[in-house]
């Protein structure tokens, strides 16, 4: 009897111990969050982080986690990988991109990178709710073509819809959703490596030799990093750690610290500057004497390719219209939460910098855009109004809320012209 008693004394210990620290731990998480800590969110981030992919492309970590991988394509760059099983193009639509117009349907494709995408995904239910309005959607079925990936940027809009037409597709509206990659991504990911900016993101990376053993290094330790970035989660998915606040923490932190590792050797890859290079990884060499030239020229390709977009439009009996997307980083632009300050604001970051100094050649491009009768529209004052949070990283991405705010905009703003005649 005494025996049990010694024993069972620790084990009760242990066990008021342990629920000492559930219980502050999850009270903890839910005052961080401002809500109740939820099971079935860490349960998806864990998900996410097990099945991260190996990818030698660098830019893979600083993105969101809903971006997939992708693959190179001889006409548009790239292009998501795998293929669904409805659309083999590689964008992604649980219906193939290549449709035929009739009376009973109207059919909308959405441009532009991750932002376009994530309208898509989650602004999709109040851009319909707005375009059901409209008479010539009115009583329609409205079929929704994915034409968005992370990364892209112009001429890869056009040269989409480009390819697309020439298979044989058909569109009654497209909608083009850009801006942030076309000013950044060139500065950040071609420029330094002596890659024509006009090519696709981390162009070099995408097809140079990765021969030199400083550069295999980093990518070598961006593989083993990935590598226990994704058994670390799939063990703290097992029970009885899934279920557990406190050992939530102890798997975050030890993600947060993969991810500080990833992002340092993803940083020295962005860094590396080739010695020897050919043309097929660098493209035109271009030289600019001040970086306000390149800025310039950056806002010009977008204008240009957004011209030739509404020609092609034009021509195939296609509604074009053109969204310059909001960033936190425009003057006046939004009064920031404070989360969106500590967590979606950095001035700082090589991909915020480019946009903080360029965006207004893209804002300046879009007046002219304008007065040549394109539907273009600036929406980057779009949430002056808002109080609560929109954002959800330092890269100009929204939150659900953000990106519902957003498709109910550019919706109204068809509705309007389509009421106009």
């Amino acid at each position: 009897m005494n025996f049990s008693k010694r024993i069972l004394f620790p084990v009760l210990l242990l066990l008021l111990i342990f629920l000492a620290i559930e219980g502050a731990s999850f009270a903890a998480l839910s005052l961080a969050r401002g809500r109740f800590f939820s099971f079935a969110e860490a349960d998806h981030a864990r998900r996410i982080a097990a099945e991260n992919r190996i990818s030698f492309y660098p830019g893979s970590v600083l993105i969101p986690e809903w971006m997939k991988a992708d693959t190179l394509h001889p006409y548009v760059g790239f292009v998501l990988a795998p293929p669904t099983p409805a659309d083999p193009y590689g964008f992604q639509n649980s219906v193939s991109p290549i449709q035929k117009k009739s009376p009973e349907k109207v059919i909308v494709g959405i441009l532009g990178g991750s932002v376009a995408g994530q309208v898509f995904d989650w602004g999709e239910e109040a851009l319909l709710g707005e375009l059901r309005r409209a008479p010539s959607f009115r009583g329609k079925e409205i079929v929704m073509i994915r034409l968005a990936a992370g990364g892209y940027k112009q001429p890869q809009q056009l040269m989409i819809v480009n390819y697309l037409l020439m298979l044989g597709a058909e569109f009654d509206v497209l909608i083009n959703i850009d801006g942030f990659n076309e000013i950044s991504l060139p500065f950040v990911e071609n420029i330094p490596k002596n890659v024509f900016p006009a090519y696709p993101r981390l162009w070099y990376m995408r097809v140079g030799t990765l021969s030199t053993s400083e550069l295999m290094g980093h990518v070598g330790k961006i593989t083993i990093l990935k590598g226990m970035k994704s058994r670390w989660a799939a063990f703290f998915s097992r029970f009885p750690f899934r279920d557990s606040s406190a050992f939530y923490i102890v798997w975050k932190a030890g993600d947060t610290l993969i991810d500080r590792f990833l992002y340092n050797e993803n940083s020295a890859v962005l860094d590396y500057k080739p010695q020897k290079s050919n043309y097929a990884e660098t493209g035109p060499l271009v030289h600019y004497e001040k970086e306000s030239a390149l800025y310039e020229d950056l806002a010009a390709i977008w204008e240009r390719s957004s011209v030739l977009l509404n020609q092609l439009c034009r021509e195939n009996g296609i509604r074009y219209f053109h969204f310059l997307q909001p960033n936190q980083y425009v003057a006046g632009s939004k009064v920031l939460t404070a989360k969106e300050k500590k967590e979606c604001y950095d001035e700082h970051r090589r991909y915020s910098i480019p946009v903080i100094k360029g965006y207004r050649y893209l804002m300046s491009a879009g007046r002219d855009l304008s007065a040549k009768g394109i539907r273009f529209h600036d929406l980057t004052k779009l949430f002056v109004p808002e109080k609560g949070p929109v954002y959800a990283d330092p890269m100009c991405h929204f939150n659900k809320r953000g990106c519902m705010i957003l498709g109910s905009a550019i919706g109204k703003i068809i509705l309007e012209e389509d009421e106009g005649g």
